[in-house]
């Protein structure tokens, strides 16, 4: 893959990411209900990103362990199958996440299910949960809890940038 197309690959992926939060916020600021942000956001990535958003968590699930066994199989012998692609790949997680916040019905959930789907899971987690945070808040438990492992000095940024 060339450069310019693997740059191209991220600035649609982050682009897609940023349209889904903003019609999530833009959502919840005009009283829409989670299911019409869902189906906007669904619609309006697949039209504009051409994202497939149909898939199953089995399927879902399926497609990750195969690509894991290409990924080993590159590792071990250094050739690629035809197909193979990295699962840390934003064209991958991109999609991924906006599965798990349209599976989830919580900010866990979405967190969740982002897990479920195996692959690059801490991208997907990350990209599903500030989606799913516009549409139905971090559980303040959740937050309690993250704070604990955090420097000193990053809980005082925190409560500076909040």
């Amino acid at each position: 893959m060339s450069r310019n197309r693997s740059i191209s690959t991220y600035l649609s992926s982050s682009e897609t990411i940023a349209a889904a939060v903003y019609l999530a916020k833009e959502g919840i600021r005009n009283g829409k209900s989670d299911t019409v942000i869902k189906n906007e956001i669904k619609t309006y990535v697949e039209k504009n990103f051409g994202y497939d958003l149909n898939m199953s968590l089995e399927d879902i699930q399926r497609r990750s362990e195969n690509l894991a066994r290409q990924r080993e199989e590159f590792r071990r012998t250094g050739v690629a199958t035809e197909g193979y692609m990295n699962m840390s790949n934003a064209a991958l997680s991109c999609p991924l996440a906006i599965m798990a916040f349209l599976m989830g019905n919580n900010y866990e959930e979405s967190i969740r299910y982002s897990l479920a789907m195996l692959g690059d899971s801490d991208s997907v987690a990350c990209m599903a949960g500030s989606i799913s945070a516009q549409v139905y808040g971090i559980p303040q438990q959740l937050i309690d809890e993250a704070l604990v492992y955090l420097p000193g000095e990053m809980v005082d940024v925190l409560n500076e940038f909040e």
